[in-house]
């Protein structure tokens, strides 16, 4: 979980490729008992973007 709490996506990897990493991680834990709901995938993913990236979160 670790690994997933402190994920942040780099310049040289794509979007896509970001996402299976994110969806990889969290389909393993999954797996062993621990789910993530749709609210929290989403701040997963948000708080992994880069600083550089635009804000899309609604004010």
């Amino acid at each position: 979980m670790n690994k997933l709490f402190n994920m942040k996506m780099v310049d040289s990897t794509s979007m896509a490729e970001h996402l299976n990493n994110l969806n990889t991680i969290t389909s393993h834990l999954c797996h062993i008992g621990i789910k993530f709901n749709d609210k929290i995938r989403n701040l997963l993913l948000l708080s992994s973007l880069p600083k550089r990236w635009p804000n899309y979160c609604g004010e």
